[in-house]
């Protein structure tokens, strides 16, 4: 019985159906995306300006480094017509 059950014999528990789904669920590109585990976030330097914190990496007690000047876009100013 323990064979039937754990081998799918017979079609017992889904039979090669579902040792072809377990088979494709464990191998391929979608194992190896489910694997990976996902990268650290780590604060820029900039958002860690805007936060007050210091960024990964920086030594203890130093102060956070300053935001860099935001440019901005500005329209020209209207020319006159003759």
């Amino acid at each position: 019985m323990y064979l039937v059950w754990e081998k799918r014999l017979f079609g017992v528990r889904g039979g090669g159906k579902a040792e072809r789904a377990v088979h494709e669920w464990d191998t391929g590109w979608g194992a190896i995306e489910r694997a990976t585990p996902q990268p650290r976030r780590t604060p820029s330097a900039s958002t860690a300006a805007a936060a007050g914190t210091t960024p990964a990496g920086a030594p203890p007690g130093s102060t956070p480094p300053a935001a860099a000047p935001q440019a901005t876009a500005t329209a020209p100013p209207p020319t006159a017509t003759p």
